[in-house]
């Protein structure tokens, strides 16, 4: 069974809203989003991927060629350098949002999110989702597991 999430701890603001009552994440999200970054959002929260010479990437990253070189044709090493995604970089301007509570649950979420996608995308292959500790806070990557 999964835990709730205690949004209040990871976007205090919502305690604020409301004359002090709070508001749900929810109507947080309703009164502060916009359409913009939710565009944006989508192409991190529900990747869409190509297939480029055995190699599967998220289809927002260009930079394929150089690594098929500097990674010697090592499929995993190819996929899991182009696909890392620095979760701090997400938003580079908000270092008070940058908790490690949130980057955590960031962290979270997308590994679930990319395991579903990749599972619906890809059925007929195997594929890691990690995320790894960094002094920045967490990496997301994806890579094919070899088949034997």
């Amino acid at each position: 069974m999964k835990m709730k999430t205690d949004f209040t701890k990871l976007v205090p603001e919502i305690t604020r809203w409301n004359n002090g009552q709070g508001v749900s994440i929810s109507d947080w999200i309703q009164m502060m989003g916009d359409y913009a970054h939710a565009v944006g959002y989508s192409v991190v929260f529900w990747p869409s991927f190509i297939e480029k010479d055995g190699c599967v990437f998220r289809a927002d990253v260009t930079n394929h060629s150089q690594c098929f070189k500097s990674c010697n044709g090592d499929r995993q090493a190819i996929e899991s350098t182009v696909n890392h995604i620095h979760l701090c970089d997400l938003h580079c301007n908000d270092t008070a949002g940058n908790t490690p509570e949130s980057m955590q649950y960031l962290a979270s979420i997308l590994k679930e999110i990319y395991t579903c996608k990749l599972k619906r995308d890809f059925p007929h292959k195997t594929f890691t989702v990690e995320v790894y500790d960094d002094p920045s806070g967490p990496i997301l990557t994806f890579f094919q597991m070899e088949k034997k």
